[in-house]
């Protein structure tokens, strides 16, 4: 019975964000007159025994993400804004040390130029959506260790006002042979 239940908790997370992503994917809204609330994000990394979800409540400030080389990661990258979202982009700044492969669909657009890689979806105005989600893996590679960033962002409409509120946040990453973890600086 423990394991049954142990094995449900561990689950149940992915569960329900892949449930949230299938509701807000082709979720239609409508834009409201004024929208005072910021979008919201998470960026979950799985691999080399490490789990992790990243979301805008995360201190970025205080932590770096090490990431060890030659390991392969899933990633789940999903935004949500209930009064629709506008842009949302992570832009991973790697200087050749990650291989990124998305599983692209709908409006995403992928681009790597060899020292960075972007992902980046567009709402569509006349069909505002909730949010969008993207996932895929990535593989750390190289033998030197390297510093890098993720950059999250997150845009809605802001209302028929049209002022955006905007989540922007940066996590420090480093490439190396090392753990999997997330250090406190």
């Amino acid at each position: 019975m423990r394991t049954k239940r142990s094995l449900f908790q561990r689950i149940a997370p992915t569960l329900l964000l892949v449930l949230s992503m299938v509701l807000t994917q082709n979720c239609t809204v409508d834009v409201p007159p004024e929208d005072p609330d910021p979008p919201t994000f998470s960026f979950r990394i799985i691999g080399d025994g490490f789990d992790h979800t990243f979301t805008q409540d995360t201190n970025f400030n205080n932590i770096t993400l090490m990431l060890r080389m030659g390991v392969t990661y899933e990633f789940t990258f999903f935004g949500y804004d209930g009064g629709g979202m506008n842009y949302m982009g992570w832009i991973a700044v790697h200087l050749g040390n990650m291989e990124v492969d998305p599983n692209l669909h709908g409006e995403w657009n992928f681009n790597d130029n060899g020292g960075a890689t972007t992902l980046e979806w567009h709402g569509t105005p006349s069909s505002p959506a909730a949010g969008s989600y993207i996932g895929g893996t990535f593989t750390t590679q190289g033998d030197v260790v390297t510093d890098g960033a993720f950059q999250f962002n997150a845009h809605d409409y802001g209302g028929q006002s049209g002022r955006s509120n905007t989540i922007s946040e940066n996590l420090g990453v480093v490439f190396g042979a090392h753990n999997t973890r997330i250090r406190e600086d």
